[in-house]
């Protein structure tokens, strides 16, 4: 008998598919070509990209350079062209004696210079080289002023040299005194005198003024001659010779000394000789 096979249900014979891979096309270089050519055109633009990159910054710098100067140029033309910080006022305080024109001329400033160009230690020198000045403080003030002071020395004495004069204690003339009112010591030919001379009689007096006040408020007219001083005695007949060559302090103590024990009588004319160190002789 003959099988029959199951209804409804095909058997056919099993085929295996075939399996597709991706094959590369064939290439007629060889297979370490392509990357060497690669990396050397890698290695030859490297150069020029950097060269590119600086001279890209080269511009970006000069651009940024350019602007800043026209900038800077246009900002210094407006300060120079217009009235911002210039010098508009000038006040001189402690002057005394001293002329305030003459101590602005001799400061050497003028009216519009733009302040930040002064150099004010170059004024305050100019300033100092005038006679019988102590000390000199000069300050800008902004926006257009400028400050002078002064301080002036205190003269020991006065006399007439193409007008009145003071003796500063260094031994410098100072100007402008005025001899109404002033009660220092008038000196006789002032302007007959040498440069030592002045300066050992002005030293002689502010050492009088300083150790014996008393004494040195009743100086009224000096002569000098040959470094021997004749003071006469304000309000008395009596005259004072001290040889300025001396130690005149020592001369001024023993002076003092016979005045507080009555042994010279102002009311008398005469002369009190202190010439010689350490003595004492009344006429």
């Amino acid at each position: 008998m003959r099988r029959e096979a199951p209804r409804g249900r095909v058997v056919r014979p099993s085929r295996a598919r075939p399996k597709l891979r991706s094959v590369p096309a064939a290439s007629s270089r060889p297979p370490g070509r392509r990357n060497e050519s690669r990396d050397g055109r890698t290695r030859k633009a490297a150069p020029l990209r950097r060269l590119g990159r600086a001279l890209r910054s080269l511009c970006i710098l000069a651009l940024a350079c350019g602007s800043l100067g026209a900038g800077s140029w246009a900002a210094w033309r407006a300060y120079e062209d217009n009235g911002f910080l210039a010098l508009q006022e000038v006040s001189v305080t402690g002057n005394r004696l001293w002329d305030r024109a003459a101590l602005i001329e001799k400061a050497g400033v003028d009216l519009g210079v733009k302040l930040p160009s002064m150099r004010v230690s170059a004024i305050e020198s100019s300033l100092r080289s005038l006679p019988g000045l102590a000390d000199v403080e000069v300050r800008r003030i902004l926006p257009s002023r400028l400050e002078i002071r002064v301080s002036e020395m205190e003269p020991v004495a006065m006399g007439f040299d193409k007008g009145w004069r003071g003796l500063a204690p260094d031994g410098s003339e100072l100007p402008g005194l005025d001899p109404e009112g002033s009660e220092v010591p008038i000196i006789e030919r002032l302007g007959a005198l040498r440069a030592e001379e002045r300066k050992g009689l002005a030293g002689f007096l502010e050492s009088a003024r300083k150790a014996h006040p008393e004494l040195y408020r009743g100086f009224s007219r000096i002569a000098l001659k040959g470094g021997e001083a004749s003071i006469e005695v304000r309000g008395r007949r009596k005259k004072l010779l001290f040889d300025l060559s001396n130690k005149s302090l020592n001369s001024l103590e023993i002076l003092q000394a016979l005045i507080s024990r009555h042994e010279v009588a102002w009311e008398k004319p005469g002369t009190v000789d202190l010439r010689v160190e350490g003595y004492a002789y009344v006429r």
